[in-house]
């Protein structure tokens, strides 16, 4: 399956640099052996798995950008109801929303690479390992620059399957140098390219920038989330 194209600009940036770090093991010649159903089927589930990475990004991205923008964290049930009713919805009840309705998402669509279904228990681990409307920002930030790396290496290697692929013809067909696909992916992880790919991730996903001038808050857009030289969390207008 294709991986389908991603429209959040910012977020393909991130796609584009993990994708390029693909590059890594640099096997040269044709490679040996011909496509076998095992090969064909273990190729089919690494492009799905890729294509729920790259989906997950992309959630995971909206949630980043809720959890920098909006507060939440646990509210108490009667209080969150009885605001609603009398129309006293703040900026803590709809970034809980948007955050339960993502978390609920990403829940719904997971599925196993290829055939296979999620039983009601796998679902509810799931839903544990993911951000969550209850936790605090930097809670939900710290799991989600998690999760992000995670997919971010799942996709790596969808990527990566695809070029060896093309290039040999198969996934399980070895180089001239006697490097397999394998061995490429292993290479991939330990290249400075992917790493610093990983880094620009990490860095995106571990909270509000902090500012200490004018100078620093001039330079931030419009809506940015940071936190001022009191020490008190912002957003820039």
């Amino acid at each position: 399956m294709p991986l389908s194209p991603v429209s959040d600009p910012a977020l393909l940036a991130e796609l584009n640099a993990l994708g390029s770090s693909t590059t890594a093991g640099k096997p040269g010649g044709k490679g040996v052996g011909g496509a076998t159903a095992q090969a064909q089927k273990r190729y089919n589930e690494l492009q799905d798995g890729g294509q729920m990475a790259r989906e997950n990004m992309v959630n995971l991205a909206r949630a980043r950008n809720i959890t920098q923008s909006i507060p939440t964290g646990f509210l108490n049930n009667l209080v969150e109801d009885a605001r609603r009713r009398v129309g006293m919805t703040d900026n803590r009840v709809v970034g809980r929303e948007k955050l339960g309705a993502l978390q609920n998402q990403m829940v719904m669509s997971l599925r196993q690479p290829g055939a296979g279904s999620i039983s009601d228990s796998e679902r509810a681990a799931y839903r544990q390992s993911l951000f969550s409307p209850n936790y605090q920002p930097a809670a939900n930030l710290g799991i989600i620059n998690s999760k992000f790396g995670s997919e971010a290496r799942t996709l790596g290697r969808a990527i990566l399957a695809s070029k060896w692929k093309g290039k040999y013809g198969t996934i399980d067909a070895v180089a001239p140098t006697g490097q397999t696909f394998d061995d490429a992916y292993q290479n991939m992880l330990k290249d400075p390219a992917a790493k610093a790919a990983q880094n620009m991730i990490s860095r995106k996903t571990s909270g509000p920038a902090r500012i200490k001038d004018d100078a620093e808050y001039d330079k931030l857009p419009s809506g940015a989330h940071f936190i001022g030289p009191d020490g008190v969390d912002r957003v820039k207008p």
